[in-house]
């Protein structure tokens, strides 16, 4: 038996579904953007990356 739902529990839905691809494009995003720059050689030893973390927060 199909499962109804109503309009508000439908548009609540779909607001959180949204947010979650709109999160997953711009992590893609920054991927791409990591990648282009670690293939453009902007490295950096992971050390000194846990480093800059550890002071940040």
């Amino acid at each position: 038996m199909p499962r109804i739902q109503s309009s508000i529990d439908l548009r609540n839905n779909n607001e959180i579904s949204d947010e979650m691809l709109n999160g997953k494009l711009e992590l893609y995003r920054l991927l791409d953007e990591g990648r282009a720059a670690a293939k453009a050689g902007h490295k950096r030893p992971y050390e000194d990356v846990f480093d800059d973390l550890e002071q940040a927060e």
